[in-house]
């Protein structure tokens, strides 16, 4: 090649490389670094054209368009002239995106609309009540509701403590005066002493009757709240909530289960013509049960009655005068059962009565009764015991895994205390009468040589070698 084209080659590759380098410089690219997100959304949309209805609303789909929307933006904002920008411009016109914005703003109008109607009825159903009085019954009373002396198709059959009710409304209610009352099966009226009378605010009137009907504050508008009771006080259960079964000496009636949905329970003295001697049922229903009345009359207390029957929910049962016999695992596992009273004329109590309850005070204990039965009170919340006098026998693991009891006193006729009555405790003072000279310990009993000096010798006196 001769010398004088050497200058004119260069020239010429020079200028094509210039060519080459200045077009691809003025062409766009066709994506935007990182930009994974874009083809991401476009999967979502394909999906979406082809039939999957709900990929645009997926969570995943929603964050990709957001922050393509984002990503673009920011980008034109920072700097208009880029070729980054010129691309993003270029994606916001994308007839897909364009169509997402579309049908995002649509819904979006949608749902506030369907809100602003939601907002108008609830607001003409407010107009509509406060020109109405509602009666709210709350009871398990059967019976039909009269208003004013007029029957209501309302039957007052609802549940005292678990939020199920009747309403009556009573049109144009405001500024008048309403009379309330039920009557039972049998015909009788049962008229409240006071009026209702309703205001704007509602009815504050607070009035009761005989078999009564007791009204209160309602936190509804213009609601009178109402309760049925018997007339002493108790709640009332009609005897369909009760299964009976007749007592193995077939002179009365034995509960043996509860369907009721009441919180507070009280038991009728007599169901089906017969009166009730004798209590069970109530144990594996699982009903959430807070006080329990047994009436006078009922002779016994049956085996598990209540063992664990309301998950351990039930805090009060009234026991009556009546009661002597209380059958083994009575109470077991009532773990809201803090304290319980024992009727005076008891004469046998089970073992393990109030096993794994929430027992904290020992109970009166009745003067028939001379032993605490094997397992009495296993594992409950007791922190001091004074045994009563009379008392001869402690049995079995009376007190075992009593975590809190830390003070015991036993009386001058104690003769006899068995294997593990107090193992697991955390006693720390025994006092023993002088009167005691010897007490009939089994092996292991429970007390430990952590007790004070003075309180291991006082055992000893009695013949606890146990130490």
């Amino acid at each position: 090649m001769k010398k004088q084209w050497i200058p004119h080659i260069i020239a010429v590759t020079a200028f094509v490389v210039f060519i080459v380098l200045g077009l691809a410089c003025a062409s766009e690219p066709d994506r935007i670094d990182g930009d994974d997100d874009y083809q991401r959304w476009i999967t979502y949309c394909g999906s979406y054209m082809n039939g999957n209805k709900d990929a645009l609303d997926n969570p995943n789909a929603i964050k990709f368009f957001d922050s393509l929307i984002e990503k673009y933006e920011r980008i034109i904002m920072v700097d208009p002239k880029s070729i980054e920008a010129k691309v993003a411009k270029k994606r916001l016109k994308n007839p897909l995106i364009l169509e997402e914005q579309k049908r995002r703003a649509e819904k979006q109008l949608a749902e506030e609309n369907k809100k602003r109607q939601q907002e108008a009825a609830e607001a003409a159903e407010a107009a509509e009540a406060a020109a109405k009085g509602i009666i709210r019954l709350y009871s398990a009373y059967e019976g039909t509701v009269l208003v004013n002396g007029e029957e209501t198709k309302f039957k007052a059959k609802v549940r005292t403590s678990s939020n199920v009710y009747t309403d009556i409304i009573i049109e144009n209610a405001i500024g008048k005066e309403f009379s309330i009352a039920v009557r039972d099966s049998t015909g009788k009226i049962y008229q409240a002493e006071k009026k209702v009378l309703f205001n704007e605010n509602g009815s504050d009137d607070h009035f009761s009757i005989s078999y009564s009907i007791n009204g209160k504050q309602s936190p509804y508008y213009n609601a009178a709240k109402v309760y049925i009771y018997n007339s002493d006080g108790t709640f009332y259960n009609p005897e369909s909530d009760f299964e009976v079964t007749v007592t193995a000496d077939g002179r009365g009636a034995k509960i043996r289960g509860y369907k009721g949905k009441d919180n507070d329970v009280s038991i009728p003295p007599t169901i089906q013509g017969m009166p009730v001697r004798e209590i069970g049922g109530f144990d594996g229903y699982g009903n959430k049960i807070d006080n329990v009345i047994i009436p006078e009359g009922v002779t016994t207390i049956s085996a598990v009655a209540f063992s664990v029957g309301s998950y351990g929910s039930v805090r009060f049962v009234k026991i009556p005068s009546t009661v002597t016999s209380i059958g083994n695992r009575a109470f077991e596992g009532c773990k809201n059962l803090g304290a319980i009273g024992l009727p005076a004329g008891l004469k046998n109590l089970g073992e393990s009565v109030f096993s794994g309850s929430g027992i904290y005070i020992f109970p009166t204990w009745p003067t028939g009764i001379t032993t605490i039965p094997e397992f009495t009170f296993y594992g409950t919340e007791l922190t001091n015991v004074v045994i009563p006098n009379g008392i001869t026998k402690i049995g079995k693991g009376a007190f075992r895994d009593c975590k809190k009891l830390t003070s015991i006193t036993l009386p001058a006729t104690i003769r006899t205390i068995e294997n593990e009555a107090f193992a697991g405790t955390n006693i720390t003072e025994v006092i023993i009468p002088s009167s005691v000279t010897k007490i009939e310990f089994g092996w292991g009993v429970g007390f430990t040589n952590k007790l004070p000096l003075a309180s291991q010798a006082a055992l000893k006196r009695v013949g606890y070698g146990g130490f």
